[in-house]
């Protein structure tokens, strides 16, 4: 019998180095998501969110991975996802991530094996806290 490395998932990979544009269709909460320990930590439950991709060129949706919501300005959802995303936040503020939901945007993916957002940034301008924004796009 051959044992090896065996792939239990099968994803479809998004396409790295350029820009790919496509949708926020859900943000998806979590009051007690376990967070798994690393190295031997202990696992921690607690709130957490993960934003759900439509992209162009993809059949499949793709995910982030679940984050704490904070915006807690070393925080990934603050640092990587909100703070590019809208103009006028500052670390600490109070946010409500269902202004995510329908959010056109361009991401930049990485190329490893468990691919993951390197950059996204909305397409046109960025959104302001009122929810108003300008419609027009961004080629790329």
């Amino acid at each position: 019998m051959l044992i090896g490395k065996t792939d239990y998932k099968d994803f479809e990979r998004v396409p790295s180095g350029d820009f790919v544009a496509g949708e926020i269709v859900e943000v998806q909460e979590e009051k007690e998501h376990t967070f798994k320990g690393f190295e031997g930590a202990e696992d921690k439950v607690g709130p957490a969110v993960r934003l759900k991709f439509k992209l162009n060129g993809c059949e499949q949706i793709h995910n982030t991975r679940w984050m704490k919501p904070s915006t807690h300005e070393k925080s990934a959802l603050y640092s990587k996802y909100i703070a590019s995303l809208f103009l006028g936040i500052e670390p600490g503020m109070e946010f409500d991530t269902s202004k995510l939901k329908g959010l056109k945007v361009k991401t930049l993916w990485n190329d490893k094996e468990y691919q993951s957002i390197e950059t996204i940034r909305p397409i046109g301008d960025k959104i302001d806290l009122s929810g108003k924004s300008k419609d027009e796009e961004v080629p790329f």
